[in-house]
């Protein structure tokens, strides 16, 4: 099975476009992965991501992401909850 490297000066630039703009990532609180290619030697990745910024975190504090299971794909659904609701 061939590896598949993370680019670093990718990940960099992205940090560096996102940090100015005070953009964060929500992180997954279930999994560590959102897709599997459902093989004997599986490649597991998470291909999706949510993103807040401060403005976000005053109108929503408690908030989680999650992947419930799903046996109707290959990919999870995530599911974004707040107890504050929408205003």
């Amino acid at each position: 099975m061939q590896r598949r490297h993370t680019n670093i000066r990718h990940v960099t630039r992205l940090c560096g476009t996102l940090d100015p703009c005070e953009i964060k990532e929500i992180h997954l609180q279930n999994r560590k992965f959102t897709w599997c290619n459902e093989r004997p030697d599986p490649t597991l990745c998470k291909p999706d991501s949510y993103f807040r910024n401060t403005y976000w975190d005053l109108h929503f504090e408690n908030h989680v992401l999650a992947a419930p299971s799903s046996a109707l794909s290959d990919h999870l659904p995530l599911f974004l909850a707040s107890d504050h609701g929408l205003k």
